[in-house]
């Protein structure tokens, strides 16, 4: 094992900002070489690479001119004869190589961060934050803490939980408080790691780094999944694990972690877990962020503008109704938003009213998704299983059920694809969607047609339905018969295992949908287990009536201002009764009533200029070959025409 010193000059035309080194510095570390930052003076970094690989001064200047660009300096050093604090860095080295093996061990984002600031400087940063007094006044008060207790060796010191009583992005207060940490020598490893719970508590890397817990703790798994998961079932695991809460599984997991956790929540999750009896002992740290005062907001407004150029009249400001309410998050992104599209239409005036970023009076209020739901003709079961659901789920939150993804199970043109959309409208207007995005395919939509394809096409078609509903057209196809690689592996199966993994990896951005002929898609769940287990609600679509397909065709006719006749209604019921008799069993609902509309409109203007459908254009389009043969049973399932229900 090799150990060298590498110094890097800070001149004014080469500039290393904490920033780019630390993406580069990133980049390079493996498990075979590793860079560690060691301290910056007033004319250059210096930094520990410790390498498996057998390099002299001039192999690693050639190596390091990649990371750090020219006129670098390199050292070989001796771990045990350049001094203890040398021989103890190199030790932490050894032992963040290690974990960037074959497992990092470590679930969430990593953000590697070097820390050039003294605690001095970190607390003036930390005061030029606006508002916030309680935080800064604790940074202030954890800065001689630390000094007063370097020496205890007990865990769980330094934990903080971080109440955040106004919905704040609160990522730059956690980045101060982690380079406080690191610059008092209590870190080893240059990193923060944020993830939700479930990330928190499938993290195994003990390096001595900042982990932070952004999340409410309750909107992951519900405590049944957790009880019947196998690594807490297991005869063999600690009785803990099998009686006491997921949070307590977590809070004793942080209680003999080597790293530092801060956690943000919002002031009601507070209250739940402050009744558990080692929450305050594994937080004791614990900071209030409260809401900007009006003043506040207006310095924010100001501050935000002259990053920009801009100026702000500030003038009657005060009491405007929008800097009273909204959140200081909502008025820095409306204000950043209004900048960006002026310099974008290369605006040449650079103050600021009021009136810029202010939200306008509010439009007219967009029709409910549950409104819409009402309106479908038919479909009264899925309608109530729907109300069921959302009431359920509104209720008790995501968490009650681990995942909500879903299976519409029937015949083509029952409205799976309309109610599809509208559960994706209803999801995001009761707030458990984050976007109103709607994202239809099916299996050309997810698999490539070359070997090593299938998966990243899969992923993007999910990635661009984050936050909203993924609906897959006829799922069954994915695993019949179809493209297969050089082995014979049908990339249908290749496709849906990577969605069944996404689907429980993006479980709480995603809702996705499977549709398809009930008894294919039966068969299909049945086939895989785990996407048996990750779709929790199961809704049939029945087949239409002869009455409901009816009261289609008429709504059709209504809509495009056609006179429907007394003779030509009976006579249209007439024909639908007797299809339906003889229909097949995927027969194709409302693709029928599309198809028959078409025709008649057809014979209609060919027979005359008014609008005024009659008994012999109804008798004239079902003497037709394909039509005939539906009234004499000898049915087809598909009709080539998009269905109303699905196209309304």
């Amino acid at each position: 094992m090799n150990v060298f010193s590498v110094s890097v000059p800070i001149t004014t035309e080469d500039l290393i900002t904490s920033a780019v080194t630390a993406d580069k510095i990133a980049a390079f570390n493996s498990n075979e070489q590793y860079l560690l930052f060691q301290e910056k003076t007033e004319s250059e970094q210096r930094f520990l690479l410790v390498s498996d690989k057998e390099d002299d001064e001039e192999s690693i200047i050639k190596t390091q001119k990649g990371v750090f660009g020219n006129h670098i300096r390199v050292e070989k050093i001796n771990d045990t004869t350049d001094g203890k604090e040398t021989e103890t860095r190199v030790q932490h080295v050894k032992k963040l190589m290690v974990n960037l093996g074959k497992d990092d061990g470590y679930e969430g984002i990593r953000t590697t961060l070097i820390v050039t600031e003294t605690a001095k400087q970190l607390e003036a940063k930390a005061n030029e934050i606006i508002g916030f007094s309680q935080y800064k006044e604790f940074f202030r008060n954890l800065n001689s803490y630390i000094d007063r207790t370097s020496n205890i060796q007990a865990k769980n010191l330094y934990n903080i939980v971080i109440v955040n009583k106004c919905n704040a992005n609160l990522d730059a207060q956690v980045e101060l408080l982690y380079k406080l940490f690191a610059v008092k020598g209590l870190l080893e490893e240059q990193a923060v790691i944020k993830g939700d719970f479930w990330d928190a508590r499938h993290t195994n890397r003990e390096t001595k780094l900042l982990y932070h817990i952004d999340d409410d703790w309750y909107g992951n798994k519900d405590e049944d999944f957790w009880q019947s998961s196998s690594e807490y079932n297991d005869e063999s695991s600690d009785k803990i694990y099998q009686t006491d809460s997921r949070e307590m599984r977590l809070l004793n997991k942080i209680m003999t972690s080597s790293n530092i956790y801060i956690t943000s929540i919002t002031p009601a999750v507070y209250k739940k877990l402050k009744e558990l009896e080692t929450f305050e002992m594994v937080f004791p740290n614990v900071v209030f962020v409260e809401e900007l005062t009006v003043d506040e907001k207006i310095e924010l407004i100001i501050k935000i503008t002259e990053e920009y150029g801009f100026t702000f009249n500030s003038n009657k400001t005060a009491q405007s109704r929008f800097i009273k309410t909204a959140s200081a998050s909502e008025v820095e992104m409306s204000v950043r938003k209004t900048v960006m599209k002026k310099l974008i239409d290369g605006c040449d005036f650079f103050c600021l009213e009021l009136s810029d970023f202010a939200p306008k009076k509010k439009q007219k209020k967009k029709k409910s998704a549950f409104d819409e739901l009402e309106k479908l003709i038919g479909l009264e079961g899925v309608k109530k299983t729907i109300r069921e659901i959302t009431t359920f789920l509104q209720r008790r939150g995501k968490s009650a059920v681990p995942c909500i993804h879903m299976a519409f199970l029937g015949s083509p043109g029952t409205g799976k694809t309309t109610v599809a959309r509208i559960i994706g409208r209803i999801f995001y207007e009761i707030g458990l969607l984050k976007k109103e995005v709607f994202v239809e395919t099916d299996r050309s939509g997810l698999i490539a047609e070359y070997v090593g394809q299938t998966t990243i096409k899969t992923k993007k078609m999910v990635e661009s339905a984050l936050g909203g509903v993924l609906f897959i057209d006829e799922a069954y196809s994915l695993l019949m018969p179809g493209n297969t690689d050089e082995e014979g592996c049908d990339y249908g199966h290749e496709a849906l295992s990577t969605l069944v993994k996404l689907m429980e990896d993006k479980r709480d951005e995603l809702v996705c949908i499977f549709a398809g002929y009930t008894k294919e898609m039966e068969r299909m769940i049945s086939m895989n287990p785990g996407l048996r287990d990750r779709i929790q609600f199961h809704i049939n679509f029945p087949d239409f009536t002869a009455e409901e397909l009816m009261a289609i065709f008429k709504k059709m006719c209504t809509e495009n201002k056609y006179v429907l006749s007394s003779c030509a209604e009976i006579a249209i019921k007439d024909k639908f009764t007797k299809v339906l008799r003889t229909a097949s069993e995927n027969f194709a609902n409302g693709r029928l009533v599309r198809k028959v509309f078409e025709r008649i409109r057809i014979k209609q203007a060919l027979r005359t200029l008014d609008s005024n459908i009659t008994e012999a254009d109804v008798q004239a389009v079902f003497t037709e070959g394909d039509l005939s043969k539906l009234l004499t049973g000898n049915n087809i399932s598909q009709i080539g025409f998009i269905s109303y229900i699905e196209s309304a």
